[in-house]
C-alpha cells in the first residue's frame, strides 16, 4: 500500500515538471493546488483502506490458554515438558524457505499496530554475523516505537509506525531491581540474526526480556536465546527452526506473553528442543495491557 502513495506522489510530480495538462494547456497554480488536494484525499482513503483491511492478530486457543500460567523465578514456564515437534505448517515453511541458510519471516503489524508471529531458521552464519566480535549491536532508530509504548500513542497504519508524547516507560525501584520497567523486546533476538525494526518488537517488561538477569541459563526471552547461542557455538552445524508468537488478549496493545518454540532440524531436535511460555509480567507492578500504563503494588 505504501507503493500506492508513492505512485500518486509521482503522478503529481510529473504534472508539475511537465507544466501542462493532458490537452497541452499550461497548468495554473490553482490547478496544481486542486490536484494536490485530490491526491491528499485519495491517499487518506487508501490509508483508511489499509487500516480496515489489515486483520487483527487472532491467537489460537492453545496459545490463549497459556495466559496466566505459573512461571519460575525467571518468568518462563515449560510447555509439554519443554518439548515440541515440527507440524505440517512448519514443514511446509521449511520446504518453501529452505533448511540450510538463515531466513526470517516478519509479518506486517496488525490493524491495532501490534507485532505478530516471527519465524526463522537460525544458523551459525546468522549468529556469527551478529556477534559482538563482528559488529556492535545498533541502537534503535529514532522512529522505532511499539504498541503500548506511549500512553497517548497514535498508530499510522500506512507507515506502520507509532508516535506519542507521553511515554509509559519510566525508571522504577522494585524489589531487587531499579531501572526501566519496559524494554523494546525482540521476538527474534539481534544475537540470533534479528533486526531492530518494529515488526520484530513488542513492549516487554524487564522480567519478560531477561528474567532476573542473574541466571547463567538466561531468563525470560533470554532463556531460549541462550540455549540456542550456546548450542550453535558448540556445534556450528546446528540449524534451529525458531518461532515466537506474542499472545494478546482481545485488542490489548501489549502481549500477555510469548510462546517460544525451537527445534534443531539437522538432528531431529536432539540438540535443541524447546517449548516455553514467557510471561510479560513484572513482580510488584500491575500492568494495564490495553495501553501500557501501570501501577505499583
Amino acid at each position: 500500500m505504501k507503493f500506492i502513495k508513492i505512485f500518486l506522489v509521482l503522478i503529481l510530480s510529473a504534472v508539475i515538471l511537465s507544466g501542462c495538462d493532458d490537452n497541452g494547456h499550461d497548468v495554473s497554480l490553482t490547478d496544481l493546488k486542486k490536484w494536490e488536494k485530490d491526491i491528499v484525499n485519495v491517499t487518506h482513503s487508501v490509508e483508511q483502506l489499509v487500516s480496515s483491511s489489515t486483520p487483527d492478530i487472532k491467537n489460537t486457543k492453545e496459545d490463549q490458554d497459556l495466559i496466566g500460567s505459573q512461571t519460575n523465578n525467571e518468568n518462563y514456564a515449560y510447555i509439554n515438558n519443554n518439548k515440541t515437534e515440527l507440524n505440517t505448517t512448519d514443514q511446509k515453511k521449511l520446504k518453501e524457505k529452505g533448511n540450510h541458510k538463515f531466513w526470517v519471516e516478519y509479518p506486517d503489524l496488525d490493524g491495532q499496530g501490534r507485532a505478530g508471529q516471527v519465524t526463522a531458521l537460525v544458523t551459525s552464519d546468522a549468529v556469527h554475523s551478529h556477534s559482538s566480535q563482528v559488529i556492535q549491536r545498533p541502537s534503535f532508530a529514532y522512529g522505532v516505537h511499539v504498541a503500548g509504548e506511549y500512553e497517548d500513542g497514535i498508530y499510522d497504519s500506512m507507515k506502520q509506525t507509532w508516535k506519542g508524547e507521553h511515554s509509559n516507560n519510566k525508571i522504577l525501584q522494585l524489589d531487587g531491581y531499579r531501572g526501566y520497567i519496559y524494554n523494546k523486546s525482540h521476538s527474534l533476538a539481534w544475537s540470533l540474526g534479528g533486526d531492530m525494526e518494529t515488526h520484530n518488537l513488542t513492549l516487554g517488561t524487564r522480567a519478560q526480556n531477561v528474567g532476573t538477569n542473574r541466571d547463567s541459563e538466561g531468563g525470560g526471552m533470554g532463556y531460549s536465546e541462550t540455549q540456542i547461542r550456546n548450542a550453535i557455538h558448540d556445534q556450528p552445524q546446528t540449524k534451529v527452526y525458531y518461532q515466537i508468537t506474542p499472545v494478546y488478549k482481545g485488542k490489548e496493545l501489549i502481549p500477555r506473553g510469548s510462546h517460544v518454540r525451537a527445534y534443531s532440524i539437522n538432528d531431529d531436535g536432539q540438540t535443541i528442543n524447546l517449548n516455553v511460555w514467557v510471561s510479560n509480567t513484572q513482580k510488584g507492578v500491575n500492568i494495564n495491557y490495553d495501553n501500557g500504563t501501570y501501577t505499583k503494588n
